[in-house]
């Protein structure tokens, strides 16, 4: 067993050798990303364009600018959706 790789415990009268292959510490797997649907690349390109725009704001005035800027487009969108419907029905 090579000791220099074994995690070493005391249980207050014996130390005790674990080998490596007992605990093993690898990378994790990432998930895998899936694809964003239509609604999400629509609220990312909102917020990168809202983000943007307050970039030319005083720091203390972008996060209020930036709430704005969603809600509203955000309201914008949920009445086009409710049109579709509507148009549909």
């Amino acid at each position: 067993m090579p000791y220099k790789a074994a995690k070493i415990s005391f249980d207050g009268s014996h130390y005790i050798a674990t080998p490596k292959e007992n605990f093993p510490q690898g990378h994790k797997r990432r998930r895998a990303t899936r694809p964003l649907t239509d609604k999400e690349t629509e609220k990312k390109a909102q917020f990168e364009a809202a983000y943007k725009e307050s970039q030319k704001l005083p720091r203390k005035e972008r996060k209020a600018c930036m709430q704005k800027a969603m809600e509203t487009k955000l309201i914008l969108l949920l009445l086009q959706d409710v049109c579709l419907c509507l148009k549909s029905l």
